[in-house]
């Protein structure tokens, strides 16, 4: 079936944190931030890039999970926000847990992190 218009699955509403609501059609997630769009996350990227335990290797972050054992048009049964923390439940039990300020830290180019890093007086 094809979707000529977005239809919401699920809605949440937070009031408190800095991203206010959360929602989800049959191709992306969505968190929205005083009304406007915020993050459009595809669902298999979201599925691809779970930071559990379970999808990476501890010790190296390496991915363990293999992509191709999911299907290509996977949904979310349930998607929350918790202040900066959503939370999404797939159909096949698994939770994936993203915290929103490290995603939206994959969007700044990465000489501006080294020099915040270097104005903080950090070392590495």
């Amino acid at each position: 079936m094809s979707l000529n218009r977005e239809e919401i699955l699920y809605s949440q509403t937070q009031s408190s944190g800095s991203h206010s609501s959360v929602s989800f059609d049959s191709r992306y997630i969505r968190t929205y931030k005083d009304g406007e769009l915020l993050l459009e996350l595809p669902h298999l990227w979201s599925r691809d890039n779970c930071p559990c335990d379970d999808c990476r290797v501890v010790a190296t972050q390496e991915k363990f999970f293999i992509l191709s054992s999911v299907p290509s048009d996977i949904c979310p049964s349930a998607v929350k926000l918790h202040d900066d923390l959503l939370v999404i439940d797939w159909p096949d039990g698994h939770q994936s847990r993203f915290n929103l300020n490290d995603i939206l830290s994959l969007s700044e180019p990465r000489m501006q992190i080294f020099f915040q890093i270097t104005l903080a007086g950090m070392t590495f």
